[in-house]
């Protein structure tokens, strides 16, 4: 599959962490994916966290914040990873999903910007 709007900060070349907010609830909605559609989450997230091409498609959701990106896999339903790349050295897992809507989808950017903006308030908290 093509790859699309890819910014800058995922060319880096160094390894980063890949880290799931929260953990437990992630960890769940990944669970509950058909195992080919985590498995491929799991591909992209390994590529992505050593600095390679993707191999699914990949977008921004700028509205939520700069950082923020969701891998795409189409179909009916099609699937959604958000990850959050804000923090050097580190990749936040913050929602897994099926998405059965056309167009934007609320409750998912209703979920993210909550879990984001408990992730940014711990992070400030360090």
């Amino acid at each position: 599959m093509a790859q699309k709007k890819r910014d800058i900060s995922e060319n880096d070349t160094s390894k980063r962490l890949v880290k799931n907010h929260p953990e437990a609830a992630v960890a769940k909605e990944m669970q509950k994916a058909p195992e080919r559609i985590r498995d491929c989450f799991v591909t992209n997230l390994t590529l992505l966290q050593n600095g390679l091409p993707l191999t699914c498609e990949v977008s921004p959701l700028s509205s939520l914040g700069h950082g923020v990106y969701e891998l795409k896999i189409k179909g009916r339903p099609g699937w959604r990873c958000i990850y959050y790349t804000g923090q050097p050295g580190l990749i936040y897992v913050l929602h897994v999903c099926e998405k059965t809507t056309n167009g934007p989808d609320r409750q998912i950017k209703n979920v993210v910007e909550k879990r984001l903006k408990t992730l940014r308030s711990e992070l400030k908290a360090v």
